[in-house]
């Protein structure tokens, strides 16, 4: 039986009103003699403020009134500016706690094209503009005096990369973080010991590794499909977090040089990497990444079920070349380690918290089932490579997951004609 490619996981006081007394056929507030030579004092109402009180009590009354006669398009109405004002009262709420921090630490002239180019990155999209007024954000930051290594200042010619990705022009966004990258690396090798005291260093040197890794996945991506090129900067940029990661095990992390990456930082690199190996075949490359990635993360969450999964598909599709020394091991042991590791990526997403639970859990189960599947139909078993993949099926269906369910149809009815032959 031909051996396929197994599946993937994708991975609140208020004042009293007072009440008018009504004196004779005059409305006035009464102050009464204090004293005989201090003559009685009125303040009457005047013409306007009698119209007002008029014309309020007579919009009042029709309020009530197109109530009772209209109660359901009075309650429809009533819900309507109520749900408007929800609305209103959320956005407020999230301006003031994740927008307004944002821009803490810029200057108010950078803020202010900022905010443009944002809106015409994120709201209204316009490409013209929006880098329009990202060249002004940078500009007003060099007038400033902001630092140009600083987050902000890396953030925006970041964004600006993000704004081609966006407009889906990948090859513009793969130079301009190209650009931000080799400038990067330059003041590295100038002033990066210089500024290991003050943090900056860590800051830029990890910044050039999330662009690496970003640079990676474009090159990747099916519109430029540049594999070696991804392969490349996935690979520098596991290299340079694992080279960084020792130089401080072994020197020591000095003061002020701030923390390094945290691990599912880590391990997200080595995940990337891994993946890049499997798209050029190089499973038993891949293999070591994953269980690396997956030491790095957190073994409770619905990422190690996806990463289990993906870490069985690399070692069950494993063929190391012949000139490969160490004496590898044989296709039945290779078979069953995978199945070990997809069944403890089903049993781990048995027990994840329910507010830990996530779509990634179910895609990383349907993914399982179908690998088990599939390595029960490699052994000849289709009973049981049938039942794999019904379950799978089942769960793809109920979680609306497409991919997952096409491909378990498929094993499924080539399954059940092979049983009926």
């Amino acid at each position: 039986m031909n051996s396929r490619p197994l599946l993937r996981a994708t991975g609140r006081r208020t004042e009293p009103f007072f009440q008018h007394q009504n004196l004779g056929h005059t409305r006035c507030y009464r102050y009464t003699r204090l004293s005989p030579h201090r003559p009685e004092l009125r303040f009457l109402d005047r013409p306007v403020r009698r119209q007002l009180q008029y014309r309020h009590a007579s919009s009042w009354q029709e309020i009530k009134r197109a109530a009772r006669e209209h109660p359901y398009t009075m309650t429809l109405g009533v819900t309507c500016v109520g749900i408007s004002l929800s609305i209103l009262g959320w956005f407020v709420w999230w301006y003031t706690k994740y927008v307004i921090p944002s821009y803490e630490n810029i200057p108010d002239p950078v803020a202010e094209k900022l905010r443009r180019a944002i809106y015409f990155t994120n709201i209204q999209l316009d490409v013209r503009k929006a880098n329009r007024y990202y060249r002004e954000a940078l500009e007003k930051a060099q007038e400033c005096g902001m630092d140009q290594w600083s987050d902000e200042v890396m953030g925006i010619k970041i964004m600006v990369a993000f704004l081609f990705e966006k407009a889906n022009d990948y090859a513009t966004s793969i130079r301009v973080l190209e650009l931000v990258k080799r400038d990067a690396l330059r003041w590295l090798e100038k002033e990066g010991k210089d500024h290991m005291a003050d943090g900056r260093r860590t800051r830029v040197l990890a910044k050039a590794c999330g662009i690496s890794g970003k640079l990676g996945e474009l090159y990747g991506s099916p519109w430029i499909e540049d594999f070696d090129k991804s392969h490349a900067e996935l690979l520098w940029a596991v290299e340079t977090v694992l080279k960084e990661q020792k130089r401080r095990n072994t020197e020591g992390v000095k003061e002020g040089e701030g923390e390094w990456m945290d691990d599912e930082e880590i391990g997200g690199s080595m995940e990337a990497l891994a993946r890049s190996y499997q798209e050029k075949n190089q499973h038993y490359l891949a293999a070591p990444l994953y269980l690396q990635a997956l030491r790095h993360c957190p073994s409770d969450s619905c990422h190690s079920v996806v990463l289990m999964t993906n870490l069985a598909s690399a070692i069950a599709e494993q063929r190391p070349p012949s000139s490969d020394s160490a004496k590898s091991m044989d296709m039945p042991s290779l078979t069953e380690q995978a199945r070990l590791w997809l069944q403890k990526s089903l049993d781990l997403a048995k027990i994840i918290p329910p507010d830990q639970y996530s779509s990634e859990c179910d895609e990383g189960r349907v993914a399982a089932l179908h690998n088990l599947g599939e390595l029960a139909e490699r052994g000849n078993r289709l009973h049981e490579a049938k039942r794999s993949y019904e379950e799978a099926k089942t769960i793809a269906k109920g979680v609306g997951f497409e991919e997952g369910l096409k491909e378990a149809t498929i094993s499924l009815n080539r399954v059940q004609k092979a049983l009926a032959v």
